[in-house]
């Protein structure tokens, strides 16, 4: 899972220097490199375009969403929190800002603190994706022990958003670790089938959340007793890349079923 961090913010001197349009253009041109250079997976790059658009307002926004989400990246969490927190005193209804704001929270294990991040922004009734908090929330719920919530709020979201795809993942762990076997089987489907193979969505769902769902497909089904689908789906585990954090429990588990 992500991590975000909370923003202790300064407070700005009433004569502080102002911003000339020019400064203000190049910063929102800065910027937009920056979002360009962070689609590609470019980190540094997207680092070195925030910061200078930073340099050049440092009162805009966006930039400082743009900054938490690159030390994000980078497992820089404080920074993370710091710019989130800016960017939110900016702009108080920052809607996406605030869900990861919560998902900090929640990777850090603070589930009240997360929960209220979500419970905010789904307040906006202009959020674009509010599917996303509240799938956020829901695993929130989970991870606090307040299973219907989860339940509730996942299947909410992923109803709302089809391609809501983290949401049929957490459902899949979920009913896996309350040993449901074909319910995880089925929302473990719904990921593979709305997001890994969709063409619109294929490139945008990270290996590492592929490996995860076919690690957990292999195992409920294996433990289901259908071992040809649980090779299947620790062979595409394996496929998703020797970098991903499950390919050597997914190479193993490979090794350790009969042969065919």
């Amino acid at each position: 899972m992500r991590r975000f961090i909370p923003l202790v913010l300064m407070s700005f001197a009433a004569c502080a220097a102002e911003i000339s349009e020019k400064e203000r253009v190049d910063a929102r041109i800065q910027y937009d490199l920056g979002v360009d250079h962070l689609s590609k997976g470019n980190v540094p790059g997207a680092l070195q375009a925030f910061m200078s658009s930073e340099r050049l307002d440092p009162d805009f926004p966006d930039l400082h969403s743009g900054l938490g989400l690159v030390y994000i990246s980078i497992n820089r969490l404080d920074d993370a929190e710091r710019h989130f927190k800016r960017a939110l005193e900016l702009k108080p209804a920052y809607s996406d800002v605030r869900n990861n704001l919560g998902l900090v929270y929640l990777i850090r294990g603070e589930w009240d603190k997360a929960i209220e991040q979500f419970k905010i922004a789904l307040q906006d009734v202009l959020y674009a994706t509010p599917s996303h908090a509240e799938g956020n929330m829901g695993y929130a719920y989970y991870k606090r022990g307040d299973r219907a919530k989860a339940l509730k709020h996942l299947k909410n979201a992923t109803l709302v958003n089809p391609k809501f795809c983290r949401g049929y993942l957490w459902l899949g762990e979920i009913y896996q670790e309350a040993s449901e076997l074909k319910d995880a089987e089925r929302y473990l489907d719904r990921f593979i089938e709305r997001c890994v193979l969709d063409p619109n969505l294929k490139s945008m769902v990270d290996a590492a959340a592929q490996s995860e769902v076919y690690l957990r497909l292999a195992q409920v089904t294996l433990a289901a007793g259908n071992a040809p689908r649980a090779r299947s789906a620790f062979k595409s585990c394996i496929d998703a890349g020797r970098d991903t954090p499950h390919y050597d429990m997914c190479d193993e588990g490979l090794k350790q079923l009969p042969r065919e």
